[in-house]
């Protein structure tokens, strides 16, 4: 099962909210800084974590770059914490 989807069904209700979006015309780069929201299935735990969206654009206009960018370690100890709570 892809990373994707197991995300959605492990937060069924799960969101993402955009909390900002930052561009830098010099380099072609957009910044997108965003929460996730979810509520553990099989408790009513909810995890929320934030992170960003860094993309670089070449001279066509085509992404060139990607990079999504959170505190993974963050993020597992809180699934983890919310897993074991219930």
């Amino acid at each position: 099962m892809d990373a994707k989807r197991s995300a959605f069904l492990s937060f069924p209700d799960c969101s993402f909210t955009r909390m900002g979006l930052y561009g830098e015309v010099a380099r072609r780069a957009v910044l997108v800084a965003w929460r996730f929201s979810g509520t553990l299935a099989g408790t009513e735990r909810r995890v929320e974590f934030h992170g960003d969206d860094r993309v670089e654009l070449g001279e066509d206009r085509l992404i060139h770059a990607y990079r999504c960018l959170y505190d993974y370690k963050s993020v597992l100890t809180r699934i983890e914490a919310a897993s074991v709570a219930a």
